[in-house]
C-alpha cells in the first residue's frame, strides 16, 4: 500500500520542513484506519532523512518520482529475458 507519492522536489522538501513523517501517519490513518506506533513514527522521520541525502543530488532529476509502500508481504523479483 502506497502511503507517498509525488516528484523528487516534493520529497526533498516534506523532508526539509518535517513533514514526511506527518504525510504518512496521515496517509496511513486514511489507508487502514490506524496510526503508527511512535517508533514507527521516529523510523519514517529518521531513515527518511537519509534517503533525502541519497535523493538530493544532481544526477537524480527533480522530475523523478517517489512512492513510499507500507506493509510489503511479499518481494517481487524481476529477472531479465535473457533468451
Amino acid at each position: 500500500m502506497l502511503v507517498y507519492e509525488g516528484f523528487k522536489t516534493d520529497f526533498v522538501n516534506d523532508v526539509v520542513d518535517d513533514k514526511i513523517a506527518d504525510i504518512i501517519k496521515q496517509n496511513l490513518f486514511n489507508k487502514m484506519g490506524k496510526y503508527p506506533s511512535e517508533s514507527e513514527y521516529k523510523a519514517f522521520s529518521n531513515s527518511l532523512e537519509f534517503m533525502n541525502k541519497v535523493l538530493n543530488c544532481s544526477e537524480i532529476p527533480d522530475n523523478s518520482g517517489i512512492a513510499i509502500e507500507y506493509n510489503i508481504r511479499t518481494v517481487d523479483i524481476q529477472k531479465p529475458n535473457n533468451e
